[in-house]
């Protein structure tokens, strides 16, 4: 699984237009596409934090790379204060245990 990390800033009052972006962004069916979590953070008003996932890093750059996502990230980055900040990477899932598991 692969993905990025993006942090973001954005006047707390601008925030919930942000979200409302980011989720009509996902919202897209793209190749690959796996899924994302959003993190608004308790003590920070003016910042988010999005994990997305993809199948694999073929599929990442695809998407990072499509006309179509330019558009889905201007939408996006017009409630931003700033560029946000991106760490690309892969992603390790850890599950926890179910009944009957042994470790």
């Amino acid at each position: 699984m692969y993905g990025t990390l993006m942090r973001a800033s954005v006047r707390p009052e601008d925030r919930p237009a942000l979200v409302a972006a980011i989720e009509a962004g996902e919202r897209v069916p793209v190749d690959g596409f796996l899924g994302s979590r959003l993190l608004t953070p308790d003590d920070r008003a003016d910042e988010v934090w999005l994990a997305v996932f993809f199948t694999d890093r073929a599929a990442y750059e695809r998407n990072a790379a499509a006309a179509e996502q330019h558009v889905r990230y201007v939408a996006m980055r017009r409630w931003m204060t700033a560029d946000p900040e991106w760490v690309d990477g892969e992603w390790t899932l850890f599950e926890p245990a179910r009944p009957g598991d042994t470790v």
